[in-house]
């Protein structure tokens, strides 16, 4: 494997590992720009704030292209699903 690829994947991990093991996180946006650079569009990671239910504290959410790409696909077919639903009933 070459140098490049693999530092990728290490940080990739230690990105993940430590996002999922504790709330606050130390990749810093330079770190994350760093690994931007060298993956292909659906693995560059994005960092939003957003807020949780029932509470007004934000937090820093990282995922990757491909995981807000999933995310929103399965909202949507959730959605889909609920309105085939509520539509049929309505309808009888």
């Amino acid at each position: 494997m070459r140098p490049d690829i693999v530092r990728s994947v290490l940080f990739l991990m230690f990105l993940l590992t430590g996002c999922a093991s504790t709330p606050k996180t130390d990749v810093t946006d330079e770190m994350i720009a760093v690994h931007n650079a060298s993956v292909a569009e659906k693995d560059r990671i994005v960092c939003k704030m957003e807020r949780q239910t029932s509470t007004y504290i934000s937090k820093r959410v990282c995922r990757t292209v491909a995981q807000m790409e999933a995310e929103e696909e399965r909202a949507r077919e959730l959605l889909d699903r609920r309105k085939g639903t509520s539509g049929s009933s309505m309808q009888q």
